[in-house]
């Protein structure tokens, strides 16, 4: 994951990832960080979108989770939805 794949806005942080194993790891990386650092993470505040062109399949199903972390539909980040096909409706 390159640095410019973390989006971040004082508290708030969006992750891009291009597959699952990517996912995962980026998940445990900021989850160590987040113990070694004293800091806490609110799981009520994460939440996983699956965005993928409209000719590829989803990998992943919206209920399941991966690391602990729920996918969904859309996610409420800054003020803006994001939802699977980038719509920004709510």
């Amino acid at each position: 994951m390159a640095i410019e794949d973390i989006l971040a806005f004082a508290d708030d942080r969006l992750v891009i990832c291009d597959g699952i194993e990517q996912l995962r790891h980026a998940i445990e990386t900021i989850k160590s960080w987040c113990s070694e650092s004293n800091i806490q993470l609110n799981p009520l505040k994460f939440s996983i979108v699956e965005m993928l062109p409209r000719w590829k399949k989803l990998v992943l199903q919206v209920g399941s989770f991966v690391n602990t972390i729920p996918l969904v539909e859309s996610y409420k980040y800054l003020g803006l939805i994001l939802d699977m096909k980038l719509t920004g409706e709510p």
